[in-house]
């Protein structure tokens, strides 16, 4: 536990860990946290079909990044305290 943040001293495992885990799925037993259905490491644009998925279902036509997200979130929950 960090001196400055306090930190869970377990951190739950999502559902589809667990689900790897009880399948014995390829690369987990590695120690993986999120391999790919062959059991390597997943690639990059792994992530970018997944949010721009996510963008077509929000009908966000314009640029809009991960970061992007992150940064408005930060953003919001900074002006939401200053209220």
């Amino acid at each position: 536990m960090s001196r400055k943040k306090r930190a869970p001293s377990v951190i739950p495992v999502e559902p589809e860990q667990a689900r790897l885990a009880a399948a014995k799925a390829p690369g987990f037993s590695q120690g993986w946290m999120f391999p790919s259905d062959t059991g390597t490491l997943r690639t990059p644009n792994t992530m970018d079909r997944a949010w721009a998925k996510c963008l077509d279902a929000a009908k966000v036509k314009h640029r809009f990044t991960v970061y992007g997200l992150r940064y408005t979130f930060t953003d919001l929950i900074f002006n939401a305290r200053q209220k």
